[in-house]
């Protein structure tokens, strides 16, 4: 141990004397990486030299507008990740981040263009937003962590696209790199160690460990990171290397063990090399003192050496306690293909869906609510022979008159209750139908015929529970082009070049509508109750089906949301509600198949079902 705290001490002199604007910014090579050093040093070693140097290039980096990069390695979310990891360590005041916003504001940023791309970490050298976010993650009991919580479940759905899916022209997932393929499986491990999404996250362990298993000539640091994490702590036979090979390897090991918070990793390999070379530590302090050194492999050595439990006669130092920052604000689905042709507004013979009925429940809080409403109706009723099913529950009735279709049936539930509780109508409504299938739509939500139509047949010959009528692109559409629709009645309307195009919730969404085999969806719970309001339902149901093997399929081709104004069933008004649906939704989607089951069984609206 002493030899160990002289080489960081070695490492120190030599790190505290760099020139800073010869520095990248990152992470893993730049400013950022010295900063978080010079911290952990300074609470190490109680130098208070150490600890002003860092708290000034923090400053220095906190205040940066010039760096456009915001991955984790080289760019602000690294910056990001840093200051949460000196938190966790109590060796920045909380209240330097929080009054700062410093961390939510990078992470906003990144946020913002991370989710606008089909498969955002195609430049990225490392799962980035998972990592973070897994610093991020806290055991408070707050709407803002179950809010993280939800985050790192869609993160492992994006785990699987990354790791099955492919995009022509742009993406295969082979051309994962190894720093990837190990920090997917990390991200992984910690969301099964913290009970997120883990059926799904140990299915997706299965496929890294064939990936690894298929590859050859994987570089040394990056086979015994997979296999240290693979086999539970438990360090790979290093071969042997010269000291020069080793020096740098243990560099690259280094790095992986702060970022991956597996300090044995370090410790336990650098006692492998020095089995190998007796004297290899005295070899390195020599050529970390006389030669020129990559900064990367300096900083993973410092992180290694350091990563120690803290000495018991450690006095504790807090960054930035009394500082006034001056902040600058910075599975793969089954898709059938869709016809390309376009679709008329002229008179046409209605296709018959006479299987399916179309549940609508709805709370009309505005005015454009009624105006989706009867739209949709008049749209789809001038193309297919169908069923309607509208149920209105409000303290009075809103709907006074709805399009004359056939097959058209309004039911009104008086309810005074200021939460719509939307799961419990669907049930309703599921119980009243008399057809065999179901389509679940919002108010506000449209779809191209075609693409309906391609559901309604797909359920009609498969055994399947669910089907979208949609690929996942949910297009929010503004009031400009609602009104327009309004009057045409024509979904050729949204396929214009000049209508602006903003996702509702992604690439990926789940909401809006969906068509079900009744029967077959109440052996899955049906709509699950306990959530009432505007919440995270949709992707409940999504989760759901996937834990129990019965996965929805999906219609290529985009849905339309019209637009209408939000009020307290369009959001997470109230804060008690919104912490009790994700917590409803975490613990559904942390359960085994067999768990899931027996939970269901609980529910006391499926005891209610008739089964026609």
């Amino acid at each position: 141990m002493l030899i160990q705290n002289q080489l960081a001490d070695i490492i120190y002199k030599k790190l505290s004397n760099l020139k800073l604007e010869s520095l990248p910014f990152g992470l893993k090579n730049g400013k950022v990486g010295l900063a978080l050093f010079l911290a952990l040093y300074s609470e190490y070693f109680h130098n208070l030299h150490a600890r002003n140097l860092a708290e000034k290039i923090l400053e220095l980096l906190i205040n940066d507008k010039k760096i456009s990069s915001d991955t984790l390695l080289e760019g602000k979310l690294g910056l990001a990740w840093a200051l949460l990891y000196l938190n966790r360590k109590e060796i920045i005041d909380n209240r330097a981040i929080t009054s700062s916003g410093i961390v939510n504001s990078i992470y906003k940023e990144f946020n913002m263009r991370y989710f606008a791309s089909p498969i955002p970490v195609i430049n990225d050298k490392l799962f980035s937003v998972g990592i973070f976010l897994q610093m991020k993650l806290s055991t408070e009991d707050s709407l803002e962590n179950y809010y993280v919580c939800e985050k790192l479940i869609n993160l492992v759905d994006e785990c699987e696209r990354l790791l099955t899916q492919s995009i022509d022209y742009a993406y295969t997932p082979e051309e994962l790199s190894l720093p990837m393929l190990h920090s997917l499986q990390y991200f992984l491990q910690e969301c099964i160690h913290k009970k997120i999404s883990t059926y799904k996250a140990l299915s997706l362990l299965t496929i890294i460990e064939k990936r690894y298993a298929q590859l050859i000539d994987i570089p040394i640091h990056h086979k015994t990171i997979f296999h240290f994490l693979h086999n539970e702590g438990k360090t790979s036979h290093i071969p042997l290397m010269n000291p020069i090979e080793s020096f740098k390897f243990i560099g690259e090991i280094g790095f992986y063990s702060l970022l991956y918070a597996k300090p044995q990793l370090f410790h336990n390999t650098l006692r492998s090399i020095v089995s190998q070379h007796p004297n290899f530590i005295q070899a390195t302090s020599c050529l970390i003192t006389n030669q020129e050194l990559p900064l990367t492999t300096l900083l993973g050595w410092g992180y290694g050496l350091l990563l120690n439990e803290k000495p018991d006669n450690c006095r504790k130092q807090t960054l930035f306690q009394q500082t006034n920052l001056k902040i600058i604000t910075l599975g793969e689905n089954i898709i059938e293909k869709q016809d390309s042709s376009k679709e008329s507004g002229k008179k046409c013979e209605l296709i018959d869906m006479s299987f399916l009925t179309f549940c609508i429940p709805v709370r009309i809080d505005s005015i454009y609510r009624l105006q989706n409403l009867t739209s949709i109706l008049s749209f789809y009723s001038r193309y297919i022979r169908t069923n309607y099913l509208i149920l209105e529950a409000d303290s009075k009735q809103h709907i006074k008159s709805l399009p004359p279709i056939d097959g058209l049936h309004y039911m009104f539930v008086s309810d005074t209750n200021p939460i719509f509780h939307r799961t419990h109508y669907i049930n309703q409504m599921l119980r009243t139908a008399m057809t065999p299938f179901a389509a679940i739509w919002d108010t506000d939500a449209i779809s191209p015929v075609n693409q309906l139509q391609q559901a309604y047949d797909y359920l009609l010959k498969h055994e399947s529970v669910m089907v979208y009528p949609y690929d996942g692109c949910f297009w929010q559409v503004n009031y400009a082009y609602t009104k327009l629709f309004h009057e045409k009645k024509q979904i050729e309307i949204f396929q214009s070049d000049y209508m602006p195009r903003i996702y509702m919730a992604g690439y990926h969404s789940v909401g809006g509508a969906f068509l079900v085999n009744i029967e077959a969806y109440w052996s899955c719970g049906g709509e699950n109750e306990h959530f009432a309001g505007w919440g995270p339902e949709d992707v409940e149901r999504y989760h759901r089906l996937e834990i129990l093997g019965k996965r929805p399929i999906r219609i290529a081709g985009p849905l339309y949301h019209l637009y209408h104004t939000r009020g307290i069933n369009s959001g997470d008004f109230e804060q008690n509600l919104a912490m009790g649906t994700k917590r409803e939704y975490i613990r559904i989607c942390a359960m085994m198949p067999n768990e899931l089951r027996s939970y269901i069984q609980t529910w006391a609206w499926t005891n209610e079902t008739k089964h026609k």
